[in-house]
C-alpha cells in the first residue's frame, strides 16, 4: 500500500510540473546560412499551453527582424521578406523559407503566433540568418543549415519534427 501511495504522489507532482513548465517552446536552429540571391530554409516547430490550441484554427504566424515584421503569413506578399511558412498552425509547423535573400537579410528573426482573440505569444528565441556573398564551392546546394539545436522556453517539454515540408526546399536546390 505503501508504494501505492508514493507512485501516486510522484504521479500526480509529474502532471503538476508538466502543467508549469511544458508551456510555451519552439525548436529551430540557432543560426542558417543562404547565399546571397538564394532561398534560406528554416526548420521549425512550436509548442504551445493545451488551453491556447483551440485558437490555431484562425492564427497568424509572424516572423519579426528588430521589432519590425518581416513576413506575416496571412499576407504573405506585403513584408520585407517573400516565402512560405510550411504545413498548418494546428500542425505547430512554423517551418520557413525565404527567398532571394540579400545582405540586409542579415541579423536574428524571432518567430510570433497572433490570433485576433486569445493567444498572442512572442516566442524568445531567435534564429540568425548569416547570407554569404561569396562562394568558392563550384557545384553545392544554395541552401546550407547549420548548428540545428533544439531551443525550448521551459525546463521540460521541447517541440520536436522532421520540419513538415515534405522534402521541399527551395525551388533551385543547385547553383548554376
Amino acid at each position: 500500500m505503501y508504494m501505492m501511495e508514493i507512485f501516486m504522489t510522484f504521479l500526480l507532482t509529474g502532471c503538476l510540473i508538466q502543467g508549469v513548465f511544458c508551456g510555451f517552446s519552439i525548436s529551430l536552429p540557432e543560426r542558417v546560412e543562404a547565399l546571397e540571391g538564394s532561398c534560406v530554409f528554416i526548420p521549425c516547430t512550436f509548442n504551445i499551453e493545451q488551453q491556447y490550441e483551440q485558437y490555431l484554427t484562425d492564427v497568424k504566424r509572424i516572423w519579426y527582424k528588430d521589432k519590425n515584421i518581416v513576413f506575416d503569413s496571412s499576407r504573405s506578399d506585403t513584408g520585407l521578406l517573400r516565402g512560405e511558412i510550411f504545413g498548418t498552425p494546428t500542425e505547430k509547423n512554423c517551418t520557413t523559407h525565404f527567398d532571394n535573400v540579400e545582405q540586409k537579410d542579415n541579423g536574428s528573426y524571432s518567430f510570433r503566433l497572433e490570433a485576433k482573440v486569445g493567444l498572442k505569444h512572442n516566442f524568445t528565441n531567435t534564429v540568425e540568418i548569416v547570407v554569404i556573398v561569396e562562394c568558392h564551392i563550384v557545384h553545392a546546394a544554395s541552401v546550407l543549415i547549420v548548428s540545428t539545436q533544439t531551443h525550448s522556453e521551459s525546463v521540460e517539454g521541447s517541440a520536436g519534427g522532421d520540419g513538415g515540408d515534405g522534402g521541399k526546399l527551395c525551388e533551385s536546390a543547385l547553383l548554376d
